[in-house]
């Protein structure tokens, strides 16, 4: 096993390629590929790229990118990334990438939105505590997740007076008039994720997707990509051709990667992200993928549709050096102030997708 650190701004083509074909093979998903990692440094990066890459026997066994700022290593996530995770074929390449990243010795590095059950925590955490670093595994949040199998017996386990009522609001729905779903796989249908995205509280308090060009380059660029590789899935929920909710999404091997979503709060009484989504679940189940995983934290809406959670998380490790601990103090003390921040802020009306 060898290793080999590139340090370019985008990888050259050729290791490119073989990222892609190692994430093919890994069956690592959309968010551990090279098109969704150049996207984020292009939009979030704010620091130098740094790939740690294993090669076995000539081919390419493991690959771990991060972004390296003033000595410091993290992974290129932030709220924007569903997931991440190292690729590595087994074992061996994955303790190859662990070791490689102790051994260029930063202060402290950072992977987040980690699956906390995956080998990657016990790798990464092991090597670096066997290198004397202080090791903190952080929660993030529990994302849902919903495995796929026969749908009459998911619709049984839902409850009966939640999609009663869904029913119901269907109805008046239609009464009100022509109401359609329409399916793109076109980057132009994002137009409508981003305006309704934007139409909610997020609108109003300027944080909306909409309302920032680089989040706007970020997700134009990230529905290029994936309908490139015929990935990219938009659903908008109409009514007599205004859209109302729309759902953005990526497919790859069987599973459906629900990204980001909105809705038009004038019709809220419809509950038209509810309707939106509960229609993306059953087109899944039709089209026999193996799961969905719908991302982000375990808001109440979503606790409708499953019951299954992943534990995403946050590795981080500090160096037994002068400048690890003041990594370490900065770390814990902006989390503490960023927590006092959140608690002493006033709450909006946070009406998420009804």
């Amino acid at each position: 096993m060898s290793l080999v650190i590139e340090t370019s701004g985008a990888p050259p083509p050729v290791l490119a390629r073989e990222w892609d074909a190692l994430v093919d093979r890994c069956a690592a998903g959309p968010f551990a590929r090279p098109g969704w990692v150049e996207a984020w440094c292009a939009a979030f990066g704010g620091g130098e790229p740094v790939t740690i890459a294993a090669h076995q026997g000539g081919c390419l066994s493991g690959l771990l990118p991060m972004v390296g700022r003033l000595g410091l290593l993290r992974s290129p996530t932030n709220a924007h990334t569903p997931a991440f995770r190292p690729v590595a074929e087994g074992a061996d390449a994955l303790g190859a990438i662990a070791d490689a990243l102790v051994a260029r010795r930063p202060p402290a590095f950072s992977i987040g939105f980690l699956d906390r059950h995956e080998p990657a925590v016990t790798a990464l955490g092991d090597a670096a505590r066997s290198a004397g670093y202080r090791v903190v595994v952080r929660p993030i949040h529990a994302s849902p997740v919903l495995l796929l199998g026969d749908v009459d017996a998911w619709e049984a386990q839902r409850p009966r007076r939640a999609l009663a009522d869904l029913r119901r609001r269907m109805r008046r729905l239609r009464e009100a008039g022509d109401v359609s779903v329409a399916r793109a796989r076109d980057p132009a249908a994002l137009d409508d994720v981003l305006a309704l995205e934007g139409s909610s509280w997020k609108g109003a308090r300027g944080t909306a997707i909409a309302a920032d060009g680089r989040l706007r380059a970020f997700y134009r660029r990230v529905a290029g990509w994936a309908a490139q590789r015929d990935g990219l899935r938009i659903a908008v929920l109409r009514l007599d051709g205004r859209p109302l909710a729309a759902v953005l999404a990526l497919e790859e091997d069987g599973v459906l990667h629900l990204v980001k979503a909105g809705y038009d709060p004038a019709f809220a009484r419809f509950s038209p992200g509810q309707l939106l989504l509960q229609d993306v679940l059953r087109e899944a189940f039709a089209a026999r993928l193996q799961r969905v995983e719908l991302h982000g934290a375990d808001e109440p809406y979503k606790r409708l549709w499953t019951g299954a959670v992943r534990h995403r998380v946050a590795l981080e490790a500090f160096a037994p050096t002068a400048s690890g601990r003041l990594a370490h103090a900065a770390a814990t003390g902006g989390r503490f102030l960023a927590r006092r921040a959140r608690e002493l802020e006033p709450r909006p009306n946070r009406k998420r997708i009804p």
